[in-house]
């Protein structure tokens, strides 16, 4: 009886540790706004391990579809495959397009961290297929988790939204009276295309 009892004992320890390793595994420690002209965002556990990806835009939905079992994959295998991706589809190339991330997390420390993880991977990855990219070709922008909800009513990145609100309360508006139709029309624009644009107008608006 008492080996009987150890043993209820033993599996029932068991069974708390991988309750408490599966809840781990699938609680989100940080979200990451990813936007090439692919808008996407991925969460990671403390693992860096992948949970998910959605895609916000056509460009997005089709790259997520191309992935093969991402989920649980580290952080660095699944910024390789969809550096892949961008590079087949002439999205990154040395000279014409950038990238634009954004990362929710609490802790500063682990922001930089990933931070310096999504820059050395897709530059080094790069490097790998004969892309040396330019000083400045991956940014960094702010994450406003209170924008999350109007971000994805417009299938937009939560960093991209953020990015065009905050700028258009900075620019010469033009054509664009108002910040829905601003909003509407940057979209499906790359970061490249978007911040051309900003750029121009920032500097419109200087003269």
């Amino acid at each position: 009886m008492k080996k009987i009892f150890k043993s209820l004992i033993i599996l029932c320890c068991m069974l708390m540790v991988g309750t408490m390793f599966a809840g781990c595994q699938t609680t989100v420690d940080a979200t990451i706004s990813l936007d090439i002209n692919p808008s996407l965002e991925l969460t990671i556990n403390s693992q860096d391990q992948v949970i998910d990806i959605a895609g916000f835009n056509d460009d997005g939905t089709e790259l997520v579809l191309t992935l093969d079992d991402y989920k649980w994959q580290p952080l660095e295998d699944v910024l390789e495959m969809i550096t892949q991706y961008c590079i087949d589809q002439g999205l990154i190339t040395a000279d014409d397009n950038l990238v634009y991330s954004t990362i929710d997390c609490s802790a500063t420390q682990r922001k930089a961290q990933i931070q310096e993880k999504i820059q050395s991977t897709i530059r080094t990855y790069a490097g790998t297929k004969s892309i040396t990219l330019p000083e400045g070709y991956i940014n960094f922008g702010q994450y406003v988790r209170t924008n999350t909800r109007l971000a994805k009513a417009l299938k937009m990145s939560t960093g991209k939204y953020t990015y065009l609100v905050t700028k258009y309360g900075e620019i010469t508006h033009g054509e664009y009276t108002t910040l829905d139709s601003f909003l509407n029309a940057m979209k499906n624009q790359s970061m490249m295309q978007i911040m051309t644009y900003v750029n121009t107008h920032l500097a419109a608006g200087q003269d």
